[in-house]
């Protein structure tokens, strides 16, 4: 996917009590020309939208015109408060503008979650992180030490976990028999595997190997699942995992046994 990736326009800007919104307006106006020239297909605007918290009317009126000819060219805009910017007024009526694939980013609260979208090679997620400082962080993480705004985006970035301790796996699913060859349970007995021959295999997973990403119908908010197919002893195996939330940093192996059909159709393969 072809990104244009903006940063720092600080609409609004006052030079030695000059304004620069005549330049601002002329470059944002050159900009929409560069994204129909060279055919950019998502727009990634990375905070300092605006140049003070509280902006003039019109930088808001000029920031409001250029979201408009984006959203008439039907392209994803994700727009990313900054430290200039107030992160309240960036992401006000975001619902609202989400529907145009306007996406405004969240007040810190809590997890990031990503916003996904897809082209001709598949899915991709943004985490629209907004400038966080150490003490809005430590509200929503108070068990972890955070000093520095370095310590703030560590923990939020932080996605470091230890597999071999971090794992679980279901080895039985409800309406599942005994005697059924094709459950977790059965597949790792004919293969003789244990749970360390299931995490050496999904560390050895590749992309060639990916089928698709499930929603959990259930609860559209949970991490998706990651499905794959692995040929282990000339066999099929299907998997499927997903990584939890920040705060519970584990890999959930759903699935773990024999296809019950033959899959030949890998998007990547």
């Amino acid at each position: 996917m072809r990104f244009l990736h903006l940063s720092d326009l600080h609409l609004g800007k006052r030079v030695n009590e000059f304004s620069m919104l005549e330049d601002q307006a002329y470059i944002l106006k050159e900009i929409l020309n560069i994204i129909d020239e060279q055919k950019v297909e998502a727009v990634l605007i990375a905070g300092d939208v605006y140049d003070k918290v509280i902006p003039p009317a019109e930088a808001v009126r000029l920031l409001d015109d250029f979201l408009t000819r984006l959203a008439a060219r039907e392209l994803p805009v994700f727009l990313i408060s900054g430290n200039h910017d107030s992160a309240e007024r960036v992401a006000f009526g975001s619902r609202l503008m989400s529907s145009r694939q306007i996406y405004l980013s969240p007040v810190f609260e809590s997890d990031v979650e990503p916003i996904t979208i897809s082209d001709r090679y598949g899915e991709i997620n943004i985490y629209m992180l907004p400038f966080v400082k150490p003490s809005l962080v430590k509200r929503v993480y108070p068990e972890e030490e955070i000093i520095t705004y370095k310590d703030a985006v560590n923990v939020i970035n932080d996605k470091k976990f230890n597999i071999n301790e971090d794992f679980d796996i279901l080895l039985k699913k409800k309406n599942e028999t005994d005697d059924d060859a094709y459950t977790t349970k059965n597949t790792l007995i004919q293969l003789n595997y244990d749970k360390n021959d299931i995490i050496r295999n999904l560390k050895e997973l590749k992309i060639s190997e990916y089928i698709e990403t499930l929603t959990d119908v259930k609860n559209v908010y949970s991490p998706q699942f990651w499905v794959f197919i692995k040929r282990i002893n000339l066999k099929q195996v299907y998997i499927k995992v997903k990584i939890r939330s920040i705060q519970n940093r584990k890999i959930f192996c759903i699935s773990f046994h024999f296809a019950r059909f033959q899959v030949n159709n890998f998007p990547y393969g």
